[in-house]
């Protein structure tokens, strides 16, 4: 006996048929999707908690001032410089071999970490290899300092590398624990020019 099919039945095959199309196409769309737009990769494991704040640099009477961003990673520390400085943006990527320094204009300069390297980004010429050092308030220990005042966890007072740094902790009314590191060349001291200074809330550091 021949089984005849409805014309319902029909219509229901058609709509499986299409539903099962539509899927395929929706995962290959979605697969596609995933191709155009990769996950972003996981973020860099920081070593320390960033350091954020202000920098200042004197000239005598005048005053630049920025927002900087202190960072150690596994395989670098970045310095993350906005605001005037006489450059608008830039950032100071320091390496084993190499540093880095990038501008607001897009121009990267590199620099060979080869023996002592200044940069004058901030203003004046630093030697980077102890001024990651110096924004903690604390001397370069490898290379020789000479101690000109006291020296404790809330204070510090030294002379390394032709720069007189003096660290001091303070309390602003109502505000939390800050740090101020003022870093000045040797030879300039008694001008009262040149006088680079950072500031930051002490539980960053």
């Amino acid at each position: 006996m021949t089984s005849l099919v409805g014309i319902d039945d029909y219509i229901d095959n058609g709509v499986k048929t299409s539903i099962c199309v539509m899927l395929v196409l929706l995962v290959i769309v979605v697969l596609q999707g995933c191709a155009f737009f990769p996950q972003k990769p996981p973020q860099e494991e920081l070593l320390t908690t960033p350091i954020t704040g202000r920098v200042t640099m004197q000239y005598g009477s005048e005053r630049d001032t920025a927002a900087f961003r202190f960072a150690e990673y596994h395989d670098r520390t970045v310095i993350d410089i906005t605001g005037n400085l006489g450059l608008g943006r830039a950032q100071i990527s320091i390496f084993q071999e190499t540093v880095d320094i990038r501008t607001s204009t897009g121009s990267v300069a590199r620099l060979d970490r080869h023996g002592e390297v200044f940069v004058d980004t901030l203003g004046v010429a630093l030697p980077v290899d102890s001024f990651i050092f110096w924004i903690h308030g604390v001397p370069n220990p490898n290379i020789d300092f000479e101690r000109t005042g006291q020296m404790s966890a809330t204070q510090s007072t030294f002379l390394q590398s032709g720069f007189e740094i003096r660290a001091s902790n303070f309390t602003v009314a109502n505000e939390k624990a800050k740090r101020r590191v003022e870093i000045q060349p040797r030879h300039q001291l008694n001008s009262g020019t040149a006088l680079l200074t950072l500031s930051y809330d002490v539980n960053e550091s």
